[in-house]
């Protein structure tokens, strides 16, 4: 199968790559910048004959140029950035950054590659969201609401879909909290808020720290729980609505939705 993957210069969306790669699919690999794709690429060397990178920014519609000469069957959409802060201190244009990439980049991607997928037989479009656009999670409310319209978005796309004759197929990856680096960038970039909110600034350190204790009590640090669930949803003669993991976390989303959901 060939596949395109967005957002894979590190961590999950790297790692997934590889793996698909060595099992015999032909990966296009991208990156958000030049610099990340001749950094990838010299990671590449041993599996380059199974993989081609290159730079795609899905929020700038002259990248999409070069998506016109590939010929795909799956689509990965991976890409998506992080803005961590308080509702009541992020400005609205960081808030609108963060829709721009996590959801209508996404959909102006689907839309621009939907003519080459939607009458393949075994085609398919794999969206990587968030259990944290399921539990709220105190200052990441930006990029969890992100997560949760790309969610509904695309399980109503699946809806529509099934109206229809097409074989097309999309389904929903949604990670909890693996250790990529991530969640650390969220929690980083929420601190010149923090320092200037009236709000939450008599708290920043009390704060802080709950959240670093949360965060590197629950995270993953291995990502194979999860790039098992982006190569069932590759593989797989007929996909799920929704793949999750890590195991335990997926259990408290559950018990989360049963009792407070």
């Amino acid at each position: 199968m060939r596949v395109l993957i967005t957002g894979a210069t590190s961590g999950i969306g790297y790692q997934t790559a590889c793996v698909l790669a060595r099992r015999g699919h032909f990966v296009y690999l991208t990156c958000h910048t030049e610099k990340e794709v001749q950094v990838v690429k010299e990671k590449l060397a041993k599996i380059k004959d199974r993989i081609a990178c290159f730079k795609l920014d899905i929020t700038n519609p002259k990248d999409y140029e070069l998506l016109q000469s590939l010929e795909i069957d799956c689509l990965i959409c991976h890409a998506g950035i992080g803005i961590g802060g308080s509702l009541l201190d992020l400005p609205l244009d960081r808030i609108k950054e963060n829709f721009n990439t996590n959801f209508f980049g996404i959909l102006a991607l689907i839309q621009k590659m939907i003519p080459s997928l939607i009458h393949k037989k075994e085609s398919r479009i794999i969206v990587t969201s968030s259990m944290a656009g399921i539990l709220p999670l105190p200052f990441l409310g930006s990029y969890g609401a992100t997560k949760a319209a790309l969610s509904y978005l695309i399980k109503t796309l699946r809806l529509e879909l099934k109206l229809t004759s097409l074989p097309l197929q999309v389904t929903l990856i949604e990670p909890g909290i693996y250790e990529t680096g991530f969640n650390e960038v969220m929690l980083d970039n929420k601190a010149p808020y923090f320092e200037k909110s009236p709000y939450f600034e008599p708290y920043q350190q009390e704060i802080e720290k709950i959240e670093k204790d949360f965060f590197h009590f629950f995270g993953n640090k291995n990502y194979t729980s999860i790039v098992k669930k982006f190569v069932r949803a590759v593989e797989s003669k007929k996909v799920k609505k929704v793949y999750r993991a890590p195991f335990f976390q997926r259990l408290g989303l559950k018990l989360y939705l049963l009792f407070w959901g």
